[in-house]
């Protein structure tokens, strides 16, 4: 858990009670946090990635391979306390990556035409604008075309991709959360708004009707 206040994050594990205080130095700006890390911009638009040593005192690593006149436009937490998404924006195109929070590397993943790609994420593979890729890929490994479904992007838990809340039903049959891979399944017949990735990898979802 993470709380801001001014140029200082507050850090708290929610099951241990571990914490930890990170200080954001002066000409940083805040843009987002995941697990025991913070990310900053400064002054010239270089990204840099905040943690602790002992808890207090703050160690400071520069991003390294994010795309010199790239502008990011949206930060995104997922399924992991070890990369964080950043979605950018370059030559008119819109890209999705992931920054490496134990050694600051950036690598780009999937690129497109979509403005604000539906994405999610965990330690395994990256599903940004209805194209998936694993992490750990190759060099110059391309992303896998999804077959596209009017369902929302909810999660990636392991390698299967949950879908749900579609904008219509097909007739005779109920909306559902589902989980894509090699199979396609129901996961809950039926489950209400808040679906989302938790830090371990896995996805909250509740169940109804509600009772």
């Amino acid at each position: 858990m993470n709380t801001r206040d001014g140029q200082k994050v507050w850090q708290k594990h929610r099951s241990t009670g571990a914490t930890a205080t990170v200080t954001i130095p002066t000409g940083q700006a805040y843009r987002s946090a995941v697990g025991w890390s913070v990310l900053t911009m400064d002054g010239t638009g270089a990204l840099h990635v905040l943690r602790t040593v002992d808890g207090t005192l703050t160690v400071d690593t520069p991003v390294t391979g994010f795309p010199a006149g790239a502008r990011p436009v949206l930060y995104r937490t997922g399924g992991s306390v070890s990369r964080l998404a950043l979605v950018y924006a370059l030559d008119g195109r819109t890209s999705v990556g992931l920054v490496d929070l134990s050694d600051g590397a950036f690598r780009t993943y999937v690129t497109g035409d979509t403005a604000t790609p539906q994405l999610a994420y965990n330690d395994r593979r990256l599903v940004a604008d209805r194209k998936a890729i694993r992490v750990d890929a190759g060099p110059g490994a391309e992303p896998t075309a999804l077959t596209r479904t009017d369902a929302q992007l909810e999660a990636v838990v392991g390698d299967q991709l949950l879908l749900g809340n579609p904008m219509f039903g097909t007739g005779g049959t109920e909306a559902a959360l589902t989980a894509r891979s090699l199979l396609t399944g129901t996961v809950l017949t039926s489950s209400f708004d808040g679906i989302g990735p938790t830090l371990d990898g896995g996805a909250l979802a509740t169940e109804g009707p509600s009772t």
